[in-house]
């Protein structure tokens, strides 16, 4: 089988995650993100998580989060 591939779906494509065949794959690792932490759901199979492009913490933050995650 082969390896899964990691997906990061930032700002206002949050909304075409979900629709996506892809994004629940058993071949992808499908992550949104929103600058609104309220916002933040898990929609099936698509993860969200935090993100300010803004502020570099954030990013280090998300990028951090998305390697744990998927080892990459």
């Amino acid at each position: 089988m082969a390896e899964k591939k990691t997906v990061l779906i930032t700002g206002f494509l949050q909304a075409l995650a979900e629709p996506l065949p892809i994004a629940r794959s058993a071949r992808l690792h499908c992550f949104w993100t929103s600058r609104t932490p309220s916002s933040i759901e898990t929609m099936s199979g698509v993860e969200g998580l935090p993100l300010d492009v803004r502020l570099d913490e954030s990013v280090n933050g998300c990028v951090d989060t998305v390697v744990k995650r998927t080892g990459r």
